[in-house]
């Protein structure tokens, strides 16, 4: 029996794993990020919360959430970010797993604990 196919699929490795700065909350699952490459360069990207549903900022949940982050996260608070690509990702988003004392770490898994999304 092959026990391979019975196993979930493992997460992708992360290409990188970056200090950064935020810049925005979008909304509950998007940031807008300046990302610290290393020998003083640095770079803005918009990158979605990796594997998580979130409800949309129209949506009343999604507005709380929205603020709530907004809140936790205001412009300049240091994350780390590992940064997966999506060549599907049809709005040009780096997938990320964002990580802040606040959150005690990663920061989908805290929102997810806490009832604010859903596991994707």
């Amino acid at each position: 029996m092959n026990t391979a196919a019975a196993t979930p699929a493992a997460l992708p490795q992360p290409k990188y794993l970056y200090k950064a700065r935020v810049v925005k909350i979008v909304d509950g699952d998007t940031l807008d990020l300046d990302v610290d490459l290393g020998l003083r360069v640095r770079t803005q990207i918009r990158a979605r919360l990796f594997d998580v549903d979130a409800p949309e900022k129209w949506d009343p949940r999604g507005l709380a959430l929205t603020q709530l982050l907004q809140a936790m996260l205001p412009p300049g608070s240091e994350v780390l970010v590992h940064t997966y690509k999506d060549p599907k990702d049809k709005f040009g988003r780096w997938l990320a797993k964002v990580s802040h004392s606040c959150f005690e770490g990663d920061m989908a898994a805290w929102l997810i604990a806490n009832g604010h999304m859903k596991e994707a």
